[in-house]
């Protein structure tokens, strides 16, 4: 029993007829899959992105005014003060990457 791979179509004298109709089919159904799977997941993330960038922007410019007024208020050494300031740079990596997943899931590539 040979695999699919290896065994050859004949119709009407022409080797390999089926082959780029079997791969459209294919092409067809993994593109089929990914809008099943790429529009709720868009769909969601459009939702909360009015909450989530107001929440995200509002944590990391408190955090780094925070941080910023107890260095200046109490300047003793104890206060962790590049640790506050990566809090904020976290949050706005995050939003950095919610825009990218949303990029990805809206079909809009950056170009470069």
């Amino acid at each position: 029993m040979a695999s699919l791979s290896t065994e050859r179509v004949t119709a009407g004298g022409r080797t390999g007829a089926l082959a780029p109709i079997t791969l459209g089919f294919l092409a067809a159904i993994f593109w089929l899959a990914w809008q099943t799977i790429r529009l709720p997941i868009l769909a969601l993330l459009m939702m909360i992105e009015p909450i989530l960038d107001f929440a995200l922007s509002a944590l990391a410019l408190l955090i780094a005014l925070t941080a910023l007024f107890w260095k200046l208020a109490d300047p003793k050494p104890g206060f962790p003060l590049w640790t506050t300031l990566a809090a904020s740079l976290a949050c706005v990596l995050l939003l950095a990457l919610y825009h990218a997943l949303t990029r990805l899931f809206s079909g809009n590539r950056m170009k470069i």
